[in-house]
C-alpha cells in the first residue's frame, strides 16, 4: 500500500526508439505494439511516443476505443481479432483493421453481414481491413496452409482489402528451430501471388533478420 514506487516515463526515448527502428529498415512502414496498456507504460505515453508510428497495434477494442477518444485517428490494428460476431459492429464504429486467425472469424463475419442491414454490408468493406495470419512456426495463433488460402479467398469475395501477417518464434535466437529463414520461407511461398500488405518482422527480426522486412 505504502510502497514507494515511482516509474517515469520519457516519450522522448520512445520516438528515439522509433525513428531507429525506421532507419533500420530504410523507413518501411513501421506499426507500434501498444497491448496490454502499452506494455505498462501506459496508452497516454504511449500516444504520445509513437505518434510518428504508421499504425498502433493491441489486444482489445476497449483500448482500441481509448485511443481514438485520445485522438488518434490513424491505423489501429486489433492483433486477436474479434472473440464473437457481435463485435464486429464496434470494430466498424471504431474503424479498426482485423487479425483474421481463425476459420471461426471468417464464418462470424459473414453471418454478421448476412444479418446486417444493407447500408452496413455496403460501408463495411470501406472501413474494415482484415491481416490473415499465417501460423508460420510460432504456433500460438494463426492459419495453416490448408485454411489460408480458403480465408483469403472467402474475405475478398466479401469485398475487403487483405492484407499479409505472421509472428516468427526464435527470432531473438540463432539456429534454434524453427529458424526464421524457414518461416519466412513458408510465408513467402503462401502469399506470394496473393495482393495485399505484407508484414512479418517483430522487433527481434527487425534488428537481426534484415531480409525479412516487408
Amino acid at each position: 500500500k505504502h510502497r514507494p514506487i515511482k516509474a517515469t516515463i520519457l516519450t522522448q526515448n520512445l520516438s528515439h526508439n522509433l525513428t531507429r527502428v525506421k532507419n533500420i529498415t530504410n523507413f518501411l512502414p513501421t506499426w507500434a505494439v501498444v497491448k496490454a496498456n502499452a506494455y505498462g507504460h501506459g496508452l497516454n505515453s504511449a500516444l504520445k511516443g509513437f505518434s510518428g508510428a504508421d499504425g498502433l497495434a493491441l489486444l482489445d477494442l476497449s483500448q482500441a476505443k481509448t485511443l481514438r477518444e485520445m485522438g488518434w485517428s490513424g491505423p489501429t490494428l486489433i492483433l486477436e481479432g474479434v472473440f464473437n460476431q457481435d463485435e464486429y459492429d464496434e470494430c466498424l464504429n471504431l474503424k479498426v483493421d482485423l487479425v483474421i486467425h481463425s476459420l471461426n472469424q471468417v464464418v462470424w463475419l459473414e453471418n454478421w453481414l448476412s444479418s446486417s442491414p444493407e447500408m452496413i454490408r455496403e460501408v463495411a468493406p470501406k472501413r474494415l481491413t482484415f491481416w490473415l495470419k499465417f501460423n508460420s512456426g510460432m504456433n500460438r495463433l494463426g492459419l495453416s496452409s490448408k485454411d489460408y488460402r480458403v480465408a483469403y479467398h472467402r474475405l475478398h469475395s466479401l469485398g475487403f482489402a487483405v492484407n499479409h501477417i505472421t509472428h516468427f518464434a526464435n527470432a531473438d535466437q540463432l539456429n534454434v528451430r524453427p529458424t526464421v529463414d524457414a518461416q519466412f520461407e513458408k510465408f513467402e511461398g503462401i502469399v506470394r501471388d496473393l495482393p495485399g500488405l505484407r508484414s512479418a518482422a517483430n522487433s527481434a527480426a527487425t534488428m537481426w533478420h534484415r531480409h525479412t522486412h516487408l
